[in-house]
């Protein structure tokens, strides 16, 4: 992967070439089915009962997962969904500040802190992220069509359709269930046990080494690609990145060590592993004696199963009230995400004061568009406008001939599916491909609420909102705002490794204090950094070949950093009365260490092994810094390849 971006040429003006190239994006025909059936059957349950008006907002309630799912395990699809869903149709009960009559000023300025806050929330995570963005959608949907009326009605009906594409989704599961990601990690792990048997017997490790080489690379390569199509922060991938690390520190282990019965010991666990995996088992870290590299194998399997929880006790403060402040603490957002969230408010109470002046055809598709393009998280504004506007102009182009040539009966839900069948596929490749697939379903399931207005007139009027709304973004959204490059990457690492090191040295300094207003405010300032950059990395990410895959190298990066400021916070609450003296001289030049200011030191095998909560800090540190390290490395080889 990294030689493949490496080998990329940045000429003058590129982007045009570049924000038209199609991603990779393989043909899952369970998907596609799955979309397809769940948009198009519930319309043709509802042709034969003559209940369209009800069932359309069923497919459309199936159309938001059917956009969203990417490649993951299928218990965090389902949980992403079920948490999704109720924010995006929720959204759909704005629409009763329109009904109970409330003046429209106060409309807008309750839309533009809505706004506010969904960008904000965007930033924690893919889940919330794509729940807001349903929110929004649902939000300018309800209120530009006040005839509705029972906005609680259409709400359930959405959930339904959410609901019936979870029980396809559990179908497929039980009939041909995918495991890509976990069938890519069981490689690597047999890659590793071959490598330990290949030791055991004292044979040449040659090819065990090359083909775990060759798995790994696949794994990593697997991983961005997945990361660079994944919305928002996804925590399955930052697990993913953790795993790769610790596959790649094991490897070295194994390597390394020389007694055949410990590499034995090794090649048991890795097999209780990879069953583990195929039986969907959790697999519980152990501590046999006489393994000295036990902790490799124990660090791989947390990252495959999940960290334990921590069980240490602040000294001054109650665990309940310290949780509670560090959970507020890791949720402020960074400057970076509050300038995002104000220019969202911005563009969004412009698109809803649209309607004093159009108020007469579906207006609200320009606060839609406003919220679809502005979203901080879904990456570069300006060519998401483009492509939006692009997408969008070829599909009002088909969806308008299909209301004006097509009468509603068994071919039209038939093209309908035909649609819905290759959006899955379309949708990582390009946002205007998914833009040219999404604008004639969502023209066809409107078209019903407003029947006055149909065919090209109704198709024309969309395009002309569409333009609007985008011109609402480049203007309010883009232009007035300072703008980010992608060469601001490595500055903008680089200043959280200072806040993540200045947390440190406060940490260290008030360390019987851990509830000092310093301490909070550093520590709130490291992890403010740490969501900057998360967003800053979004944006770059869905951007077009090569920036987004340059951006994607990064990730795994800011996935280190904020283990190893979770590793700080977790010795805040639990530092000793009276450290070691040696282990205290050691930690003190942390600090220092982690901002970049000096080389990490050399340190004796005692003090990594140790047990104190000081020991354990200090061997965090040494693992993070030499894993960012080799990282940064392959970060920073597209970027200075691209530029030479």
């Amino acid at each position: 992967m990294v030689n493949k971006m490496g080998d990329v040429t940045l000429h003058p003006n590129s982007w045009l070439k570049e924000m038209a190239r199609l991603n990779p994006s393989k043909w899952n025909m369970s998907r596609s089915c799955r979309a397809s059936l769940a948009i198009a059957l519930p319309m043709l349950v509802g042709y034969y009962t003559h209940t369209l008006m009800y069932t359309m907002w069923i497919s459309m309630g199936a159309m938001f997962p059917s956009i969203g799912e990417r490649d993951a395990p299928y218990g965090f699809t389902v949980r992403k969904i079920l948490i999704s869903a109720p924010i995006g149709v929720s959204g759909f009960l704005m629409g009763y500040l329109n009904t109970w009559g409330l003046d429209w000023g106060w409309i807008v300025l309750i839309m533009s802190a809505v706004g506010f806050a969904m960008a904000i929330a965007s930033s924690y995570s893919a889940t919330i992220s794509i729940g807001c963005l349903q929110f929004m959608v649902m939000a300018a949907v309800s209120l530009g069509n006040p005839e509705i009326g029972h906005f609680w009605m259409s709400s359930l009906l959405l959930l339904g359709g959410a609901s019936f594409y979870l029980l396809l989704l559990y179908l497929e599961k039980w009939i041909c269930p995918h495991h890509i990601r976990r069938d890519a990690i069981e490689q690597v792990l047999h890659a590793l046990i071959a490598l330990c048997q290949k030791k055991i017997e004292q044979a040449d490790v040659e090819s065990a080494r090359l083909q775990f080489n060759m798995k790994y690379e696949a794994l990593y390569t697997l991983m961005l690609q997945k990361r660079y199509q994944a919305l928002g922060h996804n925590i399955v991938w930052d697990q993913t990145a953790e795993v790769v690390q610790n596959m790649d520190n094991l490897f070295a282990i194994i390597m390394a060590t020389q007694n055949r019965d410990e590499i034995a010991q090794i090649q048991t666990c890795l097999q209780q592993m990879v069953q583990a995996l195929v039986q969907d088992q959790r697999l519980e870290p152990g501590h046999p004696d006489g393994l000295a590299q036990w902790q490799a194998l124990n660090d791989l399997t947390l990252a495959l199963w999940g960290r334990a929880p921590v069980s240490a006790t602040p000294q001054n403060l109650p665990q309940r009230a310290l949780n509670l402040r560090l959970t507020l603490q890791k949720l402020s957002p960074g400057r970076a995400t509050v300038r995002s969230a104000l220019a969202l408010a911005l563009c969004t109470a412009i698109g809803y004061a649209i309607r004093w002046v159009d108020d007469v055809s579906h207006w609200y598709w320009v606060p839609m568009t406003v919220s679809i393009v502005m979203k901080p998280e879904l990456g570069s504004i300006f060519v998401r406008a483009v492509q939006r506007t692009v997408g969008t102009a070829a599909g009002v182009v088909l969806g308008g001939l299909l209301l004006a040539l097509v009468p509603v009966g068994p071919l039209f839900i038939l093209i309908i599916a035909a649609i819905a069948f290759v959006l899955p596929w379309l949708a990582p490749r390009n946002y205007a491909l998914t833009a040219f697939a999404i604008t004639p379903l969502v023209l066809v399931l409107i078209d019903f609420l407003s029947p006055a207005r149909s065919g090209m007139q109704y198709a024309d009027l969309r395009l002309l909102d569409t333009l609007m709304g985008c011109a609402i973004v480049l203007l309010f959204g883009y232009l007035l705002w300072p703008r980010r490059h992608a060469s601001e990457l490595q500055e903008s690492m680089a200043q959280a490794r200072q806040a993540i090191a200045h947390y440190l040295q406060l940490v260290l300094d008030h360390r019987l204090q851990p509830e000092s207003a310093d301490v909070s405010e550093a520590r709130r300032a490291a992890y403010g950094k740490l969501v900057d950059m998360r967003a800053a990395l979004q944006k770059s990410m869905a951007e077009p070949p090569p920036a987004g895959y340059e951006a994607a190298a990064w990730f795994p990066l800011v996935a280190c950093a904020a283990r190893l400021c979770d590793a700080i916070t977790v010795y805040s609450a639990s530092a000793s009365a009276q450290p070691d003296e040696q282990e205290w001289a050691w930690l003190q030049q942390m600090p220092q260490a982690i901002a970049g200011l000096q080389s990490l030191p050399e340190l004796p095998a005692q003090l990594l092994d140790g047990h104190s909560p000081e020991s354990q800090l200090i061997a965090s540190i040494r693992k993070e810094t030499h894993t960012r390290e080799r990282l940064y490395e392959k970060a920073v080889a597209p970027t200075a390849a691209a530029a030479t």
